[in-house]
């Protein structure tokens, strides 16, 4: 099961625009820890 997260920048928020698995299944471990962006309008970066 995941969870989800609303994220408000500059005044705009997204709804569930942050999800992560609280106890991931044995075949996600590697997931643990980790959260995932995904929402129309926003772009992801990673530097």
């Amino acid at each position: 099961m995941a969870s989800y997260w609303s994220l408000t920048v500059g005044g705009r928020t997204w709804t569930d625009a942050v999800w992560t698995y609280g106890e991931p299944l044995p075949e996600a471990l590697a997931t643990d820890g980790f959260v995932s962006f995904l929402a129309d309008g926003i772009v992801t970066e990673v530097s």
